[in-house]
């Protein structure tokens, strides 16, 4: 089929796996994603992604007519919106692909091994009129694969570093293949968006009345302060009081209410590769690569892994390990224990400084005297950094020059002391935690 004869749609494209992405490409210039089959439920930064592809979009699934691919189809919807969304159905043909050496389970051919005059009626029928319409794109000029070298995101030195924080900041998956990403870029962003990563020097970090709500649910409101350069601030409250979400503020994947400014200038002013180039994230739940433990510090930067390593506390386990640095992880860091990964994880975000640095509960899975050893190196890296510490472990926050406690859509700002004078919740956490009565330090 000729180029000119492929179906435009400016609808996103969802498939399960590569070889129907590979077939569909051939009838369709829509962008095509993948959910490498039920792999979605876990892989947040691709739920984002087409969270956002939806909103903007519009999705058009086209998962396989079998009971998994119902699975697939019924949660990205529930994930989106079903307003969101448009269903392409692939009629239920008994049949085996070529590649595959006996049918599936339930003997049905998938999306790849149906003929192209079906499957090209079957996304007509699920657009209407929509069939046929150019794809809409940001005002400004394309990115092309030449700014994507021109940027240092690809086919650089530093490259997969680059890549992986800009991706972080902009809540995209960090496996996204090139055309995977040109096509995601475009989609969501012109190149005078994306133009030009900086990284700025230490400056204040003001909030002012900054509020947040999911819909007209409140999370938390009233929230001001002003950090300084080698401030720590931390950040606690009971479960579920909206520590993380404060966190990913800072990332303006979403928008929030008051201000929050770096050094004056609005942060969700900036652009999205503004925002990579100031602000360092670490989750809660963070991503590591099927790697060797040095590829997943450095990212592809050009440095020594050995003191971002030792900051984290990991050095020595990782000189026990049979190959060291070049020790292969699993994906996820499934060869390593649930602090390891952890600390492994901390390690990468220490490698590649920004001035603004927020780490969600990066001691959950430590011991004391780890946790310790980690904060006094902390405690040096932040000395031209503003740092932003979400934690429900309460032991170094006499150490802290300003903490946030949240509890019930409220939020309190003092310092440690000030604290254990006025609320007693914060003081009844830190006392059962401690054994330390009164204002005593950790």
């Amino acid at each position: 089929m000729s180029e000119r004869e492929l179906l435009h749609t400016d609808r996103v494209l969802v498939v399960e796996g590569k070889y129907d992405a590979a077939r569909l490409s051939h009838l369709t210039d829509a962008m095509i994603l993948l959910t490498d089959g039920f792999g979605i439920y876990k892989d947040k930064k691709r739920q984002q992604l087409l969270k956002a592809l939806a909103k903007k979009n519009g999705l058009i699934l086209f998962t396989d007519s079998d009971a998994a691919g119902f699975r697939i189809r019924t949660y990205i919807t529930n994930l989106v919106g079903a307003e969101n969304v448009v269903q392409a159905y692939v009629p239920a043909i008994h049949g085996k692909e070529k590649r595959k050496p006996q049918p599936g389970k339930e003997g049905l051919l998938g999306v790849e091994g149906v003929d192209d005059a079906i499957v090209l009626q079957c996304l007509r029928d699920a657009l209407g009129a929509e069939a046929g319409a150019e794809p809409a794109r940001p005002e400004g000029r394309q990115i092309t694969y030449t700014d994507l070298y021109n940027w240092g995101l690809s086919g650089t030195p530093g490259s997969a570093e680059r890549k992986y924080q800009l991706l972080n900041a902009l809540g995209l998956p960090p496996r996204l293949s090139k055309k995977e990403l040109i096509e995601a870029l475009n989609r969501l962003y012109s190149f005078e968006q994306l133009d030009a990563l900086q990284i700025p020097a230490a400056q204040d970090v003001t909030l002012k009345e900054l509020a947040f709500s999911y819909g007209e649910e409140p999370v938390f409101s009233g929230l001001s302060l002003t950090a300084h350069p080698g401030d720590i601030i931390g950040i606690t409250g009971p479960v579920a009081c909206g520590k993380s979400t404060l966190g990913r503020v800072f990332l303006c994947e979403a928008p929030y209410q008051g201000s929050v400014c770096f050094g004056g200038r609005e942060l969700s002013a900036l652009t999205p590769r503004q925002i990579a180039a100031t602000v360092g994230y670490l989750g809660h739940d963070p991503e590591l690569s099927a790697d060797t433990v040095q590829n997943n510090v450095l990212c592809g930067s050009e440095q020594d892994a050995m003191p971002w390593l030792a900051a984290a506390a990991l050095k020595e386990e990782v000189l026990a390990m049979e190959k060291g640095t070049e020790t292969v992880i699993g994906s996820g860091g499934t060869r390593l224990s649930g602090g390891q990964a952890q600390r492994l994880a901390l390690a990468r975000t220490l490698a590649h400084p920004r001035p603004v640095l927020v780490l969600d509960d990066p001691f959950s899975a430590l011991d004391r005297s780890t946790e310790d050893a980690i904060f006094a190196e902390l405690q040096a890296y932040a000395r031209d950094k503003v740092v932003f510490l979400i934690s429900h472990r309460l032991y170094h926050f006499p150490q802290m020059q300003q903490i946030i406690f949240m509890e019930g859509g409220r939020t309190t700002v003092g310092t440690h002391e000030a604290l254990m004078a006025a609320v007693p919740v914060y003081r009844q956490l830190y006392e059962s935690q401690t054994g330390l009565k009164g204002g005593e330090g950790a």
